[in-house]
């Protein structure tokens, strides 16, 4: 099984047939802009989208090091899942550039996507390998914040995706959410989670996910008038301008026609309606010929507006960091940096000239250590950034054993199943007992997927390299 978030963050449930037949009491929401957390509102009928269908998005590079692909790839990952959505509905996704904006930070009102080191990936979210997120005040109906956040899987985490093609799918998925859908009943939907998908099944949308994407993003076409003897049509472009290397969805419809042809290599095209998806690369005018019965023809046109691609002009700026940031003797630790606007950059202390826009190094410092980055525009203007790495002296006082065990979802009808997870720190060893067995487990984190006939508790005990111990437990319902 996928290990993707297991509904922490749903907003929408699908159910089958929407587009033909909603059921709004099919849907079920979370308020996440009240609770970091599980607060379902089942009655709730609001179903949020984007202010004029338009997702304006950020990178933030941080931790991308960990992860085993470079930036550009990442990047270009997440503008052809986004693709996948605005092919088949309204919404316009507008990548703004390189952040070093917290990407979960909840009320800032920027959208921000990027990987978090498998670690604190897994004690904020559990063992998983990607969470996508909207939030929303319920009086508004539109989203205000979002983000997808991506396990780096730097400790080897084998179900994080290692293929360019894997973690596209992965984000296919995440956008859903992202967009404010949930996940589907529907088994062919990439949105269905009884098992997850593949990550290659998740990078092609299905039909059930082009019903909700349509239904709360959908294609704006015009009215149509009401039908009479001359044939008519009409043609758009949703968006109308773009970058080079962005697509557009060309639409159309016409009236008193039996046949219809579009130029520039589209060629014929069904009546009365449709739409395709395209990837020009200059300014293009498309013209719609159609024709009545009798031959009769008549034409429209569409102009696209093909944007040059040009560099962000600006103020040098960077960032560098060190994780962990605090090592004992002897350890190591991951010295990052990024920056922007910049043609050149180097770090005291032995490191000498840095890649940009970003890379890492692995580093062993004897002693607490602060590191200075300065990095320079093509004019020469420079900037700095700095970090304090703390070594501390080995101690032989052992650190206390921690622990964390719980399930999602807590509460299961009889015959389901949960993720039964956990993690913990400062531990050599550690079992999970119930009333029916008693297991060792892995560590520091993972889970098992369970299938309890009736209300069980499970209590971790988990043992420190001096024999001191800790617990922690909790309790899944079975109604």
């Amino acid at each position: 099984m996928k290990k993707i978030l297991l509904g922490i963050l749903i907003n929408i449930l699908l159910s089958q047939s929407v587009y033909s037949n909603e059921k709004t009491e099919d849907y079920e929401f979370i308020d996440l802009s009240r609770h970091s957390r599980f607060k379902t509102f089942s009655n709730d009928k609001v179903k949020p989208t984007f202010n004029n269908n338009t997702v304006e998005w950020y990178y933030n590079p941080k931790s991308q090091h960990l992860s085993a692909f470079q930036q550009e790839d990442i990047i270009n990952a997440f503008k052809n899942a986004m693709q996948s959505w605005s092919k088949v509905s309204g919404v316009i996704f507008s990548y703004k550039g390189i952040t070093n904006n917290n990407i979960k930070a909840g009320n800032d009102e920027i959208i921000t996507v990027g990987f978090w080191p498998e670690n604190t990936y897994n004690k904020d979210f559990g063992n998983f390998s990607g969470t996508g997120a909207s939030m929303w005040r319920t009086e508004e109906k539109k989203i205000f914040d979002g983000y997808i956040v991506l396990n780096a899987g730097d400790n080897g985490d084998p179900s994080v995706p290692n293929t360019l093609n894997d973690l596209e799918g992965l984000i296919t998925h995440e956008v859903g959410h992202l967009l404010g859908i949930g996940h589907s009943d529907v088994e062919e939907s990439i949105m269905y989670t009884k098992p997850y998908h593949s990550y290659d099944f998740q990078r092609t949308l299905r039909q059930d996910d082009i019903n909700i994407a349509r239904l709360l993003y959908p294609i704006n076409e015009p009215v149509k008038p009401i039908s009479g003897n001359p044939p008519i049509c009409d043609a758009g472009l949703n968006p109308q301008t773009i970058k080079a290397g962005e697509g557009t969805t060309l639409w159309w419809w016409s009236d008193n026609v039996v046949s219809a042809s579009i130029n520039n290599g589209i060629g014929n095209v069904s009546v009365p309606s449709d739409f395709v998806w395209i990837l020009p690369k200059e300014t293009t005018t498309y013209t719609v010929t159609a024709k009545d019965a009798n031959g009769a023809t008549t034409t429209c046109q569409a102009t696209l507006t093909v944007e040059s691609e040009t560099p962000v002009s600006g103020f040098p700026i960077c960032e560098v960091g060190v994780d962990p940031q605090v090592i004992s003797a002897g350890e190591g630790t991951a010295l990052w940096w990024w920056a922007d606007s910049v043609v050149s950059a180097s770090i005291n202390n032995g490191i000498g000239n840095a890649s940009i826009p970003s890379d890492y190094k692995w580093i062993y410092p004897k002693e607490t250590t602060t590191f200075t980055m300065i990095a320079k525009d093509s004019n020469g203007v420079p900037t700095t950034c700095q970090t304090t790495l703390t070594v501390e002296s080995v101690n032989s006082a052992s650190e206390p054993p921690i622990c964390e065990l719980g399930a999602d979802p807590q509460v299961i009808s009889a015959g389901e199943g949960t993720a039964l997870w956990w993690w913990t720190d400062n531990v050599t060893a550690a079992s999970i007992s119930s009333t029916s067995k008693n297991s060792t487990v892995t560590l520091p984190s993972d889970y098992f997927w369970i299938k309890p006939s009736q209300t069980e508790t499970y209590i971790m005990n988990a043992v420190a390299e001096d024999g001191t111990t800790s617990t922690c437990q909790t309790t899944v319902t079975v109604k």
